[in-house]
């Protein structure tokens, strides 16, 4: 049977994803009745059949995914904090870290939408599943696999564009694809995805990095007449981020002015109106970037935009010189007083800073910077660049003390992930080194003043220093005494209401009182992170203010105080008053002054303070052990400062005092570098090949690698390692004897190498526990571990067995990884290491990067680890073949140190 022609006309120009559900039910219903008889092929190209799959995927499939990405996406946008006096990004939801927190809504989407383009790949909507399977990876910030489901949307679901003919056929199709056109303005056809993929396709291969490819379809799109003019803003906007990937910023700034000059209206047009006079002032601009942010303040911005705006309008104006810098400072001043404007008031301070460092008053812009500081409530960003701004200031100003402790305040304010944070930690640990060796210079400099003065004057000197002591000893007793009664009197005064203006804000909306209790806490603790037993005083503060969170602590620091510092003999213990101490303090100064000289030479590029310092050093002992290296390094500092008088002395200096040394070559041959290159490469290739052999149980090889390496290399920097190589080979052939000698020869021939400490260990383990003819060599050996990222590796639990929560733990695990890296495949087992240890392990890490990032989001998760007891839990990662060798070791303490070393570095 056959349904009426009626129906047919209807279901044609009622396209089946938009009938009713009335509808859907009614031929439900009827459908047995009008397909009686008909073939099973029939059947499956049925209406209902087809209703069936489009409905299913539409609504399963593209509804619920769609729904979930949008609040993926809006979840990370509402975590972004956008940094106003940084360039706004153009796209706030990319971000890796914060997507962590919606992968398990985006690994349901990719579940979901995978699951609709299987089952259900005679709808419609299958093409939309696609691109939100590609959307849902890209929000993720997996571009790789975003990219392929983009590129098989554009490729399989290509719209054509019929051609006006004259046939009857050509005439019949470009009809029906008119009508299909009409159809979908209004809402009752399916309308392709095509487009719309095209530019999330664009917008992956920017983030890859593939700008060629995205340019390409750029053109392509932009001359295409069948582009929808609804798309081409977001066409512009990728223009502009293409450009800005090149450092084209002029291209940047007009592509995103036209993007804006489509947009109607909403947020994103102000937010692009922002990003051009950003993009102005970076290319200083200051009348573009002016009038840009002039267009912002008359928009619909929010208050932080807003005011924002008026901070770099008035900061322009002072760059140009169009108005005094007196003039800006009294307007900033005038926004500090604005009520509205106190969480503003660290940026306000920091702008003021910056103004008096550009009219050079360095003591005003610390004074700003330090109420920065204290008025950063809520912008840990901010208080972080005022602490950086304050340790610059004081490291140009050569307060290298004061630099360090601000280095350090910043780092600990810094997220670990920033772009200057490795640059900053190892700035401030070469600041320590550098502090340590000036305050040796100024307190051998003291005690030799002291020491050759007089005996009368010298007591006399002394004692003022006693008494000096003695005032600021007293001064810190009454300031705790003052303090205990402020502290008392505020505890026992009941506290007054506040009046009808202000008792109806709560708290943590009033940011003025919010500012005062920070403060107050800040002033009794301690700038603290937030965590468990917060109150407890063996936690390191982390500002530069002073943990006084123990009051015991804080009474003792006047009361336990040792008298002796009160006598004059107490001071005499370190003055250089003998001919011993004084060569003793010699020794201290000529080191001191050359690590300064080198510190600031190879790592802080100071060549001016490092030719000083090495200036001074020849100068106090002209004879010091040094003076070679000095030489050479006064030559090295003065060819950067191009000072060629001085250059060309040191350079003569060197010919004529040290003719065969090796910085004379380097500095007369050309050639001598590039030749001690080569050697060192052919060095390096050769203990390459002797590690190889090792590997390859060669152990012949190795000895005879190492006989070479010592005839064609003399005293080489690596002997050490091919010796120790050779050892360990003699270990394995069960020539004991010579195993020893080695090991031996390597300890007083090397006592500074990297290995003799291991030496040491395998000696004394040796002697300790095994006889000539042992066999347990090949388990020392064992403790020796390879470092390869590219091995398969496990993450490893290791729990010790008493404290029970080992189940707890393995389904911990097992559910965290289920919610957030489903899509990983990672599996959880355990296994038992010894009588005392049970270990849980998490397997299906490709490599080891992919396994030290799980690694790093783990410990983050204190949730985890929240029935374990401190102390009962090791947690490392393992390659395939170190995790073998481990099982069979089993020396935990062994790996630890393995693991720091590699893993952790």
């Amino acid at each position: 049977m056959r349904l009426p022609s009626y129906c047919y006309k209807i279901i044609k120009y009622l396209p089946p994803d938009r009938i009713s559900l009335l509808v859907v039910l009614a031929l439900l219903v009827v459908q047995p009745i009008f397909v009686v008889g008909q073939s099973k092929k029939n059947k499956k190209k049925s209406i209902i059949s087809r209703i069936y799959h489009n409905t299913t995927a539409r609504y399963n499939g593209y509804y619920n995914s769609t729904f979930r990405i949008n609040s993926a996406a809006k979840s990370i946008i509402a975590a972004n904090k956008d940094d106003f006096q940084e360039l706004l990004p153009y796209y706030p939801f990319i971000d890796s870290v914060k997507s962590r927190s919606v992968a398990p809504d985006l690994d349901e989407v990719v579940k979901k939408t995978s699951a609709v383009v299987q089952i259900h790949s005679k709808s419609k909507w299958v093409d939309d599943c696609y691109f939100l399977l590609g959307k849902a990876y890209f929000v993720k910030n997996d571009f790789e696999n975003a990219l392929q489901a983009f590129l098989y949307v554009t490729t399989e679901y290509k719209i054509n564009y019929p051609k006006k003919s004259k046939s009857k056929k050509g005439k019949k199709i470009y009809r029906k694809f008119k009508r299909k056109q009409n159809l979908m303005k209004v809402g009752l056809a399916h309308k392709p995805i095509y487009y719309k993929t095209i530019i999330w396709l664009i917008h992956t291969y920017i983030e890859l990095g593939q700008l060629e490819d995205a340019q390409s379809v750029l053109d392509l799109m932009q001359t295409n007449e069948h582009f929808p003019a609804k798309y081409m803003d977001e066409l512009m906007v990728l223009r502009s981020h293409l450009y800005l990937q090149r450092d084209d910023l002029p291209n940047a700034a007009k592509y995103l002015e036209e993007a804006i000059s489509l947009k109607k209206r909403g947020q994103l047009k102000v937010r692009y109106t922002y990003i051009v006079a950003q993009l102005y002032q970076m290319m200083n601009d200051n009348s573009k970037a002016v009038a840009s942010y002039s267009k912002v303040l008359k928009m619909n911005a929010p208050y932080e935009m807003e005011f924002y705006s008026k901070l770099n309008v008035a900061k322009l104006y002072q760059d140009d010189g169009s108005i005094p810098i007196a003039s800006v400072k009294k307007k900033l001043l005038k926004l500090a007083k604005d009520e509205k404007n106190i969480e503003f008031l660290d940026q306000i301070y920091y702008l003021l800073a910056d103004l008096e460092v550009k009219d050079e008053n360095a003591e005003e812009a610390i004074k700003y910077l330090l109420l920065s500081v204290k008025y950063s409530v809520s912008s840990v960003e901010q208080k972080t660049k005022s602490y950086l701004r304050l340790a610059d200031l004081y490291f140009d100003g050569r307060n290298y003390t004061s630099a360090k402790t601000y280095y350090d305040t910043t780092l600990m304010f810094m997220n670990n992930v920033h772009k200057d944070f490795s640059f900053l930690t190892i700035k401030a640990e070469v600041l320590g080194d550098l502090v340590l060796n000036l305050d040796i210079i100024q307190e051998q400099d003291s005690l030799r003043y002291i020491a050759g003065l007089p005996q009368k004057e010298r007591d006399a000197f002394i004692k003022k220093i006693i008494d000096k002591k003695r005032k600021e000893i007293e001064k810190a007793r009454q300031e705790e005494e003052e303090q205990s009664f402020v502290d008392f009197t505020q505890e026992n005064t009941p506290k007054i209401k506040p009046d009808n203006s202000t008792s109806s804000v709560w708290y943590f909306y009033n940011n003025s009182i919010k500012s005062i209790g920070y403060n107050e806490y800040v002033k009794k603790w301690g700038n603290r992170q937030l965590g468990d037993d917060w109150r407890r005083s063996d936690k390191a503060a982390t500002t530069v203010v002073t943990d006084q969170g123990n009051e015991d602590s804080a009474e003792n620091t006047v009361q336990e105080i040792d008298e002796a510092i009160f006598k004059i003999e107490y001071y005499y213990e370190d003055l250089p008053l003998t001919e011993a101490d004084m060569e003793r303090s010699d020794d201290l100064l000529i080191e001191a002054f050359f690590n300064v000289g080198i510190l600031f030479h190879e790592k802080l590029y100071d060549y001016k303070l490092a030719s000083e310092s090495f200036e001074e050093l020849i100068k106090r002992y002209p004879s010091n052990k040094h003076l070679l290296q000095s030489y050479y390094i006064l030559y090295s500092c003065n060819k950067e400062l191009n000072n060629t008088q001085k250059e060309n002395y040191y350079k003569n200096l060197l010919i004529t005092k040290y003719p065969n040394s090796t910085y004379t070559k380097i500095i007369t041959d050309p050639n001598y570098v590039d030749a001690s290159k080569q050697a060192i490469n052919e060095l390096l290739e050769l203990y390459e090949e002797s590690y190889e052999y090792y590997r390859n149980e060669e152990y012949r090889e190795v000895i005879t690698a190492s006989g070479y390496a010592e005839d064609l290399f003399p005293s080489n920097y690596l002997m050490p390692k091919f010796e120790f190589l050779k050892a360990l080979s003699y270990g394995k052939l069960g020539d004991i004897s010579s195993y020893k000698s080695v090991l031996t020869n390597i300890i007083s021939d090397y006592p500074e190498a990297e290995v003799t400490p291991e030496a040491e260990d395998l000696l004394n383990y040796l002697n300790s526990q095994v006889g000539e003819d042992s066999t347990a060599t090949d388990e020392i050996i064992a403790s020796i571990y390879d470092y390869k990222l590219s091995e398969k590796h496990y993450m490893v639990i290791i729990v010790k067995d008493e404290h029970g929560k080992f189940e707890s733990l393995k389904n911990g695990f097992a559910d965290y990884n289920e919610m957030y890296y489903s899509l990983d495949q990672l599996s959880v087992s355990t296994r038992l290491l010894n009588r005392d240890n049970k270990m849980v392990l998490v397997q299906g890490f490709n490599d080891g990067t992919q396994a030290l990032e799980y690694y790093k989001f783990v410990l983050k998760d204190k949730s985890l680890f929240q029935e374990m007891v401190s102390k009962s839990y090791d947690v490392f990662i393992f390659s395939i073949n170190n995790f073998k060798t481990f099982v069979v070791n089993r020396e935990i303490e062994t790996y630890a140190t393995f693991f720091d070393q590699h893993y952790k570095k």
